[in-house]
């Protein structure tokens, strides 16, 4: 195996898992207000927001229980600040109109 490159087995998931993160991004900027449009309809945003925030937090615990550094305090706490934001966005958001 070479340092450092990804297995062909895993770049598959890596290209779902960057999707999946730029859909979350466009969700929360949407529901935050910042972008006129959403990825999902207005309709739903909201509560697309409260999902992603609940994955955020499986996500925190998954990292949490790694026994890597990087993953269990930097992950973590990214995913747990992500988790706060999605919450706090999908509670106070104005949303798209």
């Amino acid at each position: 195996a070479n340092e450092g490159v990804l297995p062909p087995e895993l770049r598959g998931s890596s290209l779902l898992a960057g999707v999946f993160l730029v859909f979350a991004g466009l969700v929360l900027l949407a529901q935050v207000g910042l972008i006129g449009w959403s990825p999902v309809p207005p309709r739903v945003l909201k509560g697309t927001a409260w999902v992603l925030g609940g994955l955020m937090v499986l996500n925190t615990i998954t990292n949490i229980a790694s026994v890597t550094f990087v993953e269990k305090f930097v992950f973590g706490a990214i995913t747990a600040y992500l988790a706060v934001a999605f919450f706090m966005g999908a509670k106070n958001g104005p949303g798209v109109k």
